[in-house]
């Protein structure tokens, strides 16, 4: 049976979980929690670079962006090839290549001792091809095709937010997935991204990537795949897998909202307001992305919710009106700017927090509202002020819901669960 027909699970890991092959459990909790407020902050700014270097989302023409994000937050494993080499990706829905790094790397971006295998050796594989200049496959490269006149092949260009850059060829191999049971779903032939210039930097920059937006060489694209979802295990359990489900497999059931721009690069929802307890919701700002641009972004590779300015402002100003609330007390490291100390009981009582979407309620419970950064003795909310007019849902807000997409009805649905048990 074709894996789109029948559908198949796949297992996510977190970057920072102990099943990650980047885990590294010389670095505190507080460390990561600190890395993980930095990637949040260089997400959003890559996504609004995106927005700004796009076209406007009403525009039939789609300019894919030039910029690629450093890592992302959960990996997928796969393989390619025959014989079948397992790489490692970071699932992304806000991008639309599938890529992974090919040739040798020199030094500089060689795993580290026990870390995971980040190359795939072409050489090795008798089915890999690589595609022609001049193909409608390599034409779909719109913004980071690199093919000139001398050129047989098709090349690209990926350029980093700092500047670091890594080049290849659109190529073409088998490929399987790993499974929730350890078995593999050979889901055949797929275009790929094989970057043969290496990055410097930080080993997870240079890990591929499984495109998951809606351009042509998607994963979802490539397998006509209409319908997707994903399951996040809470934040203090990331020793559990998360898992995606793509095919006939996904949760789609729960509140459903309409996707905005289907034309964009990420995936847009239209929010009507926020509310905690059983307050109205708070509208200030909260419609606005970029100019006359409703909705927020949801996205894979951004772990804490950024919010614009107005609707933070608003939000805050709510919180500092409730009622027994616990001592409040500054970070210390400026991560966060909303923190009281560290006490479970005082938080106990604190309301939900509801984000309204159109035709579905997202609710925000302590667990998914704030995070608690133990060596400083404080519990913050886990928001960030994205200081642009982008908002950015995240993964901690999403954890233990399933979060479906179904493309052919153009709609996302929440629906709470345990994900450790789903």
């Amino acid at each position: 049976m074709a894996p789109t027909e029948g559908g198949f699970p796949a297992r996510l890991i977190h970057r920072d979980s102990p099943l990650s092959p980047f885990y590294d459990h010389a670095v505190t909790d507080t460390a990561r929690i600190e890395a993980t407020v930095h990637r949040s902050r260089s997400r959003l700014n890559y996504l609004y670079y995106n927005m700004l270097s796009e076209n406007t989302l009403d525009n039939d023409v789609l300019l894919s962006p030039t910029l690629v994000n450093e890592g992302s937050e959960y990996l997928m494993s796969f393989n390619i090839g025959n014989p079948p080499s397992q790489v490692m990706g970071f699932a992304d829905t806000s991008n639309g290549l599938i890529w992974v790094q090919c040739s040798d790397c020199n030094s500089q971006c060689e795993p580290e001792k026990g870390g995971p295998t980040t190359k795939f050796l072409s050489s090795k594989s008798f089915t890999y091809e690589m595609e022609p200049c001049g193909s409608n496959v390599c034409n779909s490269l719109t913004g980071f095709q690199t093919c000139n006149s001398s050129d047989k092949w098709c090349k690209y260009r990926l350029v980093y937010e700092d500047n670091k850059a890594t080049s290849g060829i659109l190529s073409s191999d088998s490929f399987s997935f790993d499974t929730l049971d350890g078995k593999l779903v050979d889901v055949g032939y797929l275009n790929f991204g094989c970057s043969e210039a290496p990055l410097t930097g930080d080993i997870q920059s240079s890990t591929g990537s499984v495109g998951l937006n809606q351009t042509p060489l998607s994963l979802i694209s490539q397998l006509g795949i209409k319908k997707f979802s994903y399951c996040l295990v809470p934040f203090n359990n990331l020793g559990s897998t998360s898992k995606m489900y793509f095919g006939s497999l996904p949760v789609t059931s729960g509140g459903q909202t309409p996707l905005l721009y289907p034309n964009s690069d990420a995936y847009y929802v239209k929010v009507l307001g926020i509310s905690v307890g059983n307050d109205d919701p708070h509208f200030d700002g909260v419609f606005d992305v970029y100019d006359v641009r409703d909705g927020w972004i949801i996205d894979s590779g951004t772990t804490y919710s950024s919010l614009e300015t107005d609707a933070f402002d608003s939000l805050l100003a709510k919180f500092l009106t409730l009622p027994d609330l616990p001592q409040k007390k500054n970070d210390p490291r400026d991560r966060f700017e909303l923190c009281f100390a560290e006490n479970a009981n005082d938080l106990e009582s604190f309301p939900d927090v509801t984000v309204h979407f159109d035709g579905a309620d997202l609710i925000l419970n302590l667990e998914s509202t704030f995070v608690k950064i133990e060596d400083d003795g404080i519990f913050c909310l886990a928001l960030l002020r994205s200081g642009s007019p982008v908002s950015i849902l995240g993964n901690f807000q999403l954890q233990n819901y399933h979060v479906g997409y179904d493309l052919e009805a153009q709609v996302i649905s929440f629906a709470p669960v345990d994900c450790a048990d789903s």
